[in-house]
């Protein structure tokens, strides 16, 4: 029987859906299953290969810029939206988990939202969650969105909306598509500059998160901050 046989198809996607249920599937199996339910009459093998070649790993196929999605041969519509629906999904599940919780007691998944929400991002775009006193997410917010190198950061209007969502703590979040995780110095300035502002008000800032498509770094764990701030601090 031939691999283009519709008989032979629908036997391989039985086959794949038998090794995901058993929970025996690999990555590139997985993401040429969820194909095959996009495009059911074509082998999505190809395609599959062609994604994970390009982008590296699952997570960075889910979380790719639609226009990248496209460039890719073979790729079309209907194969860029049952990604983006399996992102969505992943993103929504994992952000459930961090506005009921500590987020502390899920930080594995609070990791894999920020690098939902923009690892993949081609522009810098600059997120702050409000957090509770238990330390969930009250919200997420969208701060800004800037350029491939930079996006602003609005301190006051960080504050005020903290003060509106009665927040004890805030995270701040923001990615760098050059794939570089470290901080700039305009990045540590304005961190201590917020830091400062917001503990004069009675709120806490937990942390700043640079995200790449696979890795993200805390402002908090190298000590930058504190580094900053003593260099505030009139000799």
């Amino acid at each position: 029987m031939k691999k283009s046989d519709p008989l032979f198809r629908a036997g391989h996607r039985k086959r794949l859906g038998d090794k995901l249920l058993a929970d025996k599937i690999t990555d590139y199996e997985l993401l040429e299953f969820i194909l095959t339910l996009a495009v059911p009459r074509r082998n999505m093998r190809l395609e599959a290969r062609r994604l994970l070649d390009k982008f590296g790993t699952f997570h960075s196929v889910m979380c790719a810029p639609v226009e990248r999605l496209m460039m890719v041969e073979g790729v079309g519509p209907a194969i860029v939206k049952a990604i983006k629906a399996m992102h969505r999904a992943a993103t929504l599940q994992c952000y459930e988990q961090i506005k009921t919780k500590n987020i502390f007691k899920q930080y594995e998944q609070l990791t894999n939202y920020c690098k939902f929400i923009i690892g993949g991002n081609d522009v810098e775009e600059f997120h702050v969650l409000y957090l509770r006193g238990d330390m969930s997410v009250i919200e997420d917010k969208m701060h800004s969105i800037g350029s491939d190198r930079h996006a602003l950061i609005y301190p006051l209007e960080i504050l005020r909306m903290a003060l509106y969502l009665r927040a004890e703590s805030v995270l701040l979040v923001h990615n760098h598509p050059s794939g570089n995780p470290a901080f700039s110095e305009d990045d540590i300035k304005t961190t201590a500059e917020l830091y400062e502002m917001l503990e004069k008000n009675g709120i806490n800032l937990f942390d700043h998160f640079v995200v790449t498509a696979n890795r993200m770094i805390s402002i908090m764990n190298t000590h930058l901050l504190d580094k900053a701030k003593k260099k505030s601090i009139p000799e």
